[in-house]
C-alpha cells in the first residue's frame, strides 16, 4: 500500500494522491453493490399512465420517419445522379430531440428549449419499440404538428400532460410492445432523459413540463394589425406547398436579435403563416442592408432540404464542382460599387476569415493569408461588368458559388479593389472622399414613392444623389428546384433519381429598391 501511494514533495501530488484514492473507493464502492435502477417518482408516473388527469406533462406528437432523407434528396437534386464529389456523399441528416422539440412547438422561445436540454433536467422521451411506417410527403408534412391531423394518434394517458414542478424531468419514454396504439394502457414503458442531440426513433414521444405552455406567447402583438400583414404579404414574389419567396426590403434585419424588435423571421411567423400551423423558417440569410430576394421554408421538413441544398451548394463549389453545382441553386446580385474592375468578367477565388477587432465585440471578415488558418473558409464569385459610367461608378453582376458571411462585399473591396456604394464597413475609405451625384434635370423625383413603411424601415432618399447613400446590393435573381413537385411523389425518391435531372427549376426576379433604380436612373441619363 505504501508503494502505491505517491510522496507528499508538492500540493500538485497531494491533489493526485487524493483523486487517486476517491477513484479506487469508487470502483469498490461499483464493485461491492449494483447499481440502483429503481425507477424516480416521475418514472414510475408514467411507467404506469398515473397522473394523466392531473395535467403535469405535455405529449408532443409520436414522431414518424421523414417520407425520404432530406440531406440525400438535396445532394440527388445537386448533382443529378451524376455521382458527389470526393467528400461530399453520404447521408448525415438525423432528427434530433432538440429539431423535433422546435419542430412541434415553434412558438416556444428557443432560449427556453435550449435551456431545457442544457439542463438535462426537463426533456422525456416515451420510446415505443414498434412500427411507424414512413408516410407520404403530405400526411409527413400536417402529420406531426400539434393541430393538425395526426399519422400516429398519441394514447389518450399522453393526451396532454403530467408535471406541474420544474424540478422534473423532460423525458424519453420507452415502450416495448406488439399491441396498437389505441390500447396502450397495456403498455409498459420507459422514461428516459434526453439531451438535444438524441436521436428520434420511429414512435418516440417527447414529454415536456406543462407549464412550458405560458411561455407560448405572441412575439409582439402591435404587429398583428391588418395594414401590417398586408405589407408583408405585399412584398410576397411566389408561394407554394413548399417555400415562401420574399422582396427583402432593405434596413430589416432577416433574424431577431438583442435591440431587435421586428424581423423577417418574427414577422413572417405572425403574418406569413396562412393555413399553415408552422411558422416559415429562414433557410438562408441576407445582410440587413442589402435587399432582394429572400427564401423562406413552410415547414421544418422543407427547410432541411433547403439548408441541405445550400450547404451542398457550398461543399460542392469548394470541391472543384463548380458547374454542376451552379446550375442548380444560384444567385444573382447586382450591385453598384466605386471604380471599374480591370477585367470585365472573372471568378474571385479568395479565401475568407473572421478578424475580431481591437474593442474585442466587433467582427470583421477579411481575405485569409493562409487556408491552413482555423477560421479560413474557401470562397467563391463569379463578376461580370454590366456598365461603367465616366463618374467612376460600374453596375456588376455577381454570382456566389458559396454562401459566407459578408462574401460579396469583401470580394468587391479587397479583392476588385471596387468597394460597394453605402458599404461603410469595408469601403470606408473610399467614402471619405464621396461626393454625391445631383439628379439630372431629365428625371422627375416626384415620381418615386415616400410613403411612410411600417416596421421602421426607410423610405426615401439612399440614391448616389444623398449625401450618405444606403447600401447597393440586391439579390435580383434566384433560381431553385422545384421541391414541391419533388414531394408530389416521394416514394420513387428512394427508388430512381432520374426524374431529378428533368425537375423544374423555379426563378425568382426580384425588383430593384426605390433607392437603386433612383441610381440606375441617375447614371442612365
Amino acid at each position: 500500500m505504501a508503494a502505491d501511494l505517491l510522496p507528499l514533495s508538492s500540493p500538485r501530488r497531494v491533489l493526485l494522491q487524493a483523486r487517486l484514492y476517491l477513484y479506487r473507493r469508487s470502483l469498490s464502492t461499483n464493485l461491492a453493490s449494483p447499481p440502483d435502477d429503481s425507477p424516480t417518482k416521475d418514472e414510475e408516473e408514467i411507467k404506469e399512465g398515473r397522473g394523466v388527469e392531473k395535467g403535469r406533462w405535455l405529449a408532443l406528437p409520436p414522431f414518424a420517419a421523414p417520407p425520404v432523407d432530406p440531406s440525400s434528396l438535396a445532394k440527388k437534386m445537386m448533382f443529378c445522379g451524376g455521382g458527389y464529389p470526393a467528400g461530399c456523399s453520404g447521408d448525415d441528416y438525423t432528427t434530433t430531440a432538440l429539431k423535433w422539440v422546435r419542430r412541434c412547438c415553434p412558438d416556444l422561445p428557443a432560449t427556453l428549449v435550449h435551456k431545457l436540454f442544457r439542463l438535462r433536467q426537463e426533456v422525456m422521451c416515451i420510446h415505443r419499440h414498434v412500427s411507424v411506417p414512413r408516410v407520404g410527403a403530405e400526411a409527413y408534412l400536417c402529420s406531426t404538428v400539434p393541430g393538425r391531423q395526426q399519422h400516429a394518434p398519441v394514447p389518450r394517458h399522453f393526451n396532454s400532460c403530467f408535471h406541474e414542478s420544474w424540478h422534473h424531468k423532460v423525458r424519453k419514454n420507452v415502450a416495448s410492445s406488439t399491441i396498437s396504439y389505441m390500447d396502450s394502457h397495456a403498455e409498459k414503458m420507459q422514461s428516459k432523459r434526453v439531451s438535444a442531440k438524441n436521436a428520434m426513433m420511429p414512435g418516440d414521444v417527447i414529454l415536456l413540463p406543462a407549464t412550458v405552455q405560458k411561455s407560448i406567447v405572441g412575439k409582439f402583438d402591435d404587429a398583428s394589425g391588418e395594414d401590417d400583414m398586408k405589407y408583408m404579404r405585399s412584398i410576397e414574389l411566389y408561394r407554394d406547398t413548399t417555400i415562401i419567396v420574399l422582396n427583402k426590403p432593405p434596413s430589416m434585419p432577416v433574424q431577431g436579435g438583442i435591440g431587435i424588435k421586428y424581423s423577417i423571421d418574427a414577422l413572417a411567423s405572425i403574418s406569413l403563416k396562412y393555413e399553415y400551423a408552422e411558422s416559415p423558417r429562414l433557410v438562408h440569410r441576407l445582410d440587413r442592408d442589402s435587399s432582394g430576394v429572400l427564401v423562406l421554408a413552410r415547414n421544418q421538413f422543407c427547410a432541411s432540404i433547403l439548408h441541405s441544398l445550400f450547404r451542398e451548394k457550398t461543399t460542392g463549389a469548394s470541391f472543384n464542382d463548380i458547374k454542376s453545382a451552379s446550375r442548380v441553386l444560384q444567385r444573382k446580385y447586382l450591385a453598384l460599387v466605386i471604380g471599374i474592375p480591370r477585367h470585365s468578367k472573372g471568378l474571385i477565388s479568395a479565401p475568407l476569415a473572421k478578424v475580431i477587432q481591437e474593442d474585442g465585440k466587433a467582427e470583421r471578415i477579411t481575405i485569409a493569408d493562409d487556408m491552413k488558418s482555423a477560421s479560413a473558409q474557401h470562397a467563391l464569385t463569379e463578376y461580370k461588368v454590366i456598365e461603367s459610367f465616366p463618374h467612376g461608378y460600374t453596375w456588376l453582376e455577381l454570382c456566389p458559388l458559396t454562401g459566407r458571411k459578408h462574401q460579396l462585399r469583401v470580394h468587391c473591396a479587397e479583392v476588385l479593389r471596387t468597394p460597394i456604394v453605402g458599404d461603410y464597413k469595408y469601403g470606408w475609405k473610399s467614402h471619405r472622399r464621396w461626393k454625391p451625384v445631383p439628379f439630372p434635370p431629365t428625371i422627375d423625383v416626384e415620381k418615386f414613392p415616400r410613403n411612410k413603411l411600417p416596421f421602421g424601415l426607410k423610405s426615401g432618399g439612399g440614391s448616389i444623389a444623398e449625401k450618405q447613400p444606403w447600401l447597393h446590393l440586391h439579390c435580383k435573381q434566384m433560381t431553385l428546384p422545384n421541391i414541391s413537385a419533388a414531394l408530389e411523389h416521394p416514394q420513387s425518391l428512394n427508388d430512381d433519381d432520374r426524374h431529378l435531372s428533368k425537375l423544374e427549376k423555379l426563378s425568382f426576379v426580384a425588383p430593384l429598391p426605390t433607392h437603386m433604380q433612383q441610381s440606375w436612373d441617375i447614371l442612365s441619363s
